[in-house]
């Protein structure tokens, strides 16, 4: 193992399709999520993106599709994808 620091370019907060604040155009079918999730890795690629996080509000559905995509570009050199959610709770007496 190498004892040198590895820098990434990441993005720690990107939302789906799947998220209830998204603004965009829905993808609610299989094929429209793999379409989504397709461009959305080409596009991290364009920009230089080693790693992304998907921070859907209450949803985790899209992460699949990410994971297909990730997997059909195994040209890639280094590919992290960080699947999280946002939920809230409230207790109440």
């Amino acid at each position: 193992m190498d004892k040198v620091a590895h820098y990434f370019r990441c993005d720690l907060q990107v939302h789906s399709p799947c998220d209830q604040n998204w603004k965009g155009q829905v993808a609610v079918t299989p094929v429209e999520r793999l379409g989504y999730a397709q461009s959305l890795v080409n596009a991290c690629r364009e920009k230089g993106l080693d790693a992304i996080a998907i921070t859907d509000h209450h949803e985790m559905e899209n992460i699949f599709y990410m994971f297909v995509s990730l997997l059909r570009r195994r040209q890639m050199k280094t590919a992290i994808l960080y699947p999280r959610t946002k939920s809230w709770s409230s207790y109440q007496e």
